[in-house]
């Protein structure tokens, strides 16, 4: 059984199809049992004007990369190694050899480079800071982890690093290997996000979150059959670095709707995420978002919970919270269904608490108005820009 939102509420409906003499077909939307009938309308017809025009700007978008490019990024490949060029100015070097700054590179040209440098992986990890350069590009150039043909392999040689013992203490070091996992978030299966999340939780919360060395034991182990030493190396995990990984734990979309559940009250009741551990409130919206980036809607957590959350939320509300705002925001996003946006009486509280606060209608803008989610607020949901040409994608159904 079909059923239609009218100006005159639901009702239960038919399609029907008439093709006309001239070969034109009509589709109808009509009441059963009633008097409602509409036709429906679609714009599926390209003119050779438009396909041109379409045609003119894809090739706008792509970025050539001559034999003279390529041989220019293997000698600059071959310099690092060498150790006659400095790991932070190779992303500046590649500019000037493609020609463009690295936010206009497009999917075919990012996904070409990942594999260039990923042919030389084994020879990155010699050292930290040619293994920490690789884990800049190598996120960069992946993000957001799907997308283009291949990607899977790609994802499954990252994720292989996860097997790898890193025996360095250096924070810049690990700060760029949270990240490049945060940026490939997207392109992890169910499976290896709780492998993620069940990892990132115990180095938050155990004792690394007194500010003393940690010894994680093989407690992972029993997801996959492995263990992983990046949760179970004995370092200090430092402000930071504790920043980083509350940011990943959020991207984590595909995790249970259950999980996340367990996880925001966690945060909520947590004295700690009111202060040094702020950025966790980024992650509590994250979890609680009215609006899936990437992951199907089965994975987002009940309206009561949310309705819940943003209550506890906004009677710690003081002046100054952005990171308070920001969850506040997510939870409070008005999306048009009334099944999945927070309660109007929480979100009107939450409007007025911006406003007393003077924040801008920009800010404000998304629990004001339902709106479809444009690159600007993906990139900003995710923490970066989307490669230039990339078509977000959005799973329909769970695909564990």
């Amino acid at each position: 059984m079909l059923k239609a939102r009218t100006g005159k509420g639901e009702k239960e409906v038919k399609i029907q199809v008439k093709l006309r003499e001239t070969g034109y077909m009509q589709m109808f939307c009509e009441e059963i049992n009633g008097g409602f009938k509409q036709e429906l309308r679609f714009g599926l017809e390209e003119t050779e004007k438009t396909i041109k025009k379409g045609q003119i700007e894809e090739n706008k978008l792509r970025i050539p990369v001559s034999a003279v490019k390529l041989k220019a990024i293997d000698e600059l490949i071959s310099s690092i190694l060498e150790n006659k060029t400095e790991c932070n100015k190779v992303l500046k070097e590649l500019e000037e050899i493609i020609g463009s700054e690295r936010n206009d590179w497009d999917v075919e040209l990012l996904r070409r480079l990942f594999d260039i440098f990923a042919s030389h992986k084994k020879e990155f990890e010699i050292n930290q800071n040619t293994l920490d350069l690789f884990f800049r590009i190598g996120g960069w150039c992946l993000r957001p982890g799907f997308g283009a043909t291949g990607d899977t392999e790609r994802i499954d040689l990252i994720w292989s690093m996860l097997l790898n013992s890193y025996d360095y203490d250096n924070l810049e070091f690990w700060t760029d290997w949270w990240v490049m996992l945060k940026r490939i978030a997207p392109g992890l299966s169910v499976e290896r996000q709780n492998i993620l999340m069940t990892g990132i939780e115990h180095l938050l919360t155990g004792t690394a979150n007194k500010g003393k060395k940690t010894s994680i034991t093989s407690f992972i182990s029993g997801i996959d059959g492995n263990t992983y030493p990046c949760f179970t190396s004995n370092r200090k995990i430092v402000q930071h670095e504790r920043n980083q990984l509350w940011r990943l734990l959020g991207a984590l979309e595909r995790i249970s709707a259950e999980e996340k559940e367990r996880l925001g009250w966690k945060i909520i009741q947590t004295p700690m995420c009111y202060g040094v551990d702020a950025s966790s409130l980024v992650t509590l919206g994250r979890l609680g978002t009215r609006i899936l980036t990437y992951a199907p809607d089965s994975a987002m957590v009940s309206k009561s919970v949310a309705d819940a959350w943003a209550e506890a939320l906004i009677k710690k509300a003081f002046p100054g919270s952005s990171f308070l705002d920001t969850a506040l925001r997510e939870l409070g996003r008005k999306t048009g269904d009334r099944l999945v946006q927070i309660d109007d009486n929480i979100r009107k509280n939450i409007i007025e608490i911006f406003k007393k606060k003077q924040r801008k209608k920009q800010f404000i803008q998304p629990i004001l108005k339902a709106a479809k989610l444009e690159d600007k607020d993906l990139a900003e949901i995710t923490g970066d820009v989307l490669p230039s040409g990339f078509v977000w994608a959005k799973e329909v159904k769970n695909n564990e």
